[in-house]
């Protein structure tokens, strides 16, 4: 079960992931030995689960995003596995997710202009 204190452990580590133990533990009004020991149990029961850098996509030519609505021919088991495999293998695809609606999947994908995405989009 988690408590108040646990929930605002939670908010600050999302917003400030490499927050040293003290000063966390100063924002959710703990000494540093018990918030170690709730960040610890956090981390063993899987819902925290790991950190993260915050990247700024426009210094790694990733600053054009595009959400792309897919529609399957085919939703079997079989045609999911083989678009999951597809999409996997562009590396400008950020995320993939199933949708219920009109179209089955959206693509997130990043890229540096929109001319790279014309040539990601017809490859």
């Amino acid at each position: 079960m988690m408590d108040s204190v646990d929930q605002s452990i939670l908010r600050e580590l999302q917003e400030h992931g490499r927050l040293p133990i003290v000063e966390l533990a100063s924002r959710v009004n703990l000494t540093k030995t018990p918030c170690t020991q709730r960040v610890r149990r956090l981390e063993q029961a899987g819902i925290i689960r790991g950190y993260r850098a915050d990247l700024d996509p426009n210094q790694l030519d990733a600053g054009c995003v595009m959400i792309v609505m897919v529609v399957l021919d085919k939703t079997s088991d079989d045609a999911l596995e083989r678009f999951n495999e597809a999409v996997r293998r562009i590396p400008e695809v950020q995320g993939c997710y199933m949708i219920a609606s009109n179209f089955d999947c959206l693509l997130k994908i990043r890229t540096r202009d929109v001319d790279k995405y014309r040539a990601v989009l017809g490859h």
